[in-house]
């Protein structure tokens, strides 16, 4: 797998990190997996230490989009996903 390094700043949470690079914070599972030894603590604090690199991978994206949580309108292959 392919992956870049991001270097977390002052307030950096999982969540916020994935929404900044995968534009859906629901992805914070592909980055801890990633960076599994770094994480495995007993408990991942909220926010991360300052200065801690991670590895962010790449994701393809698939030509097949998955409609669910898309709201009714945007279920139609007559519209482009965003």
């Amino acid at each position: 797998m392919q992956y870049y390094s991001y270097t977390t700043k002052q307030g950096d949470r999982l969540d916020l990190i994935a929404l900044a690079h995968y534009n859906d914070q629901m992805r914070v599972q592909e980055i801890f997996q990633e960076n599994y030894a770094a994480l495995r603590s007993p408990k991942i604090p909220a926010i991360l230490p300052e200065g801690m690199v991670l590895k962010i991978p790449v994701l393809e994206v698939s030509q097949n989009r998955s409609s669910v949580g898309l709201p009714p309108w945007k279920r139609s292959s007559t519209y482009p996903a965003k």
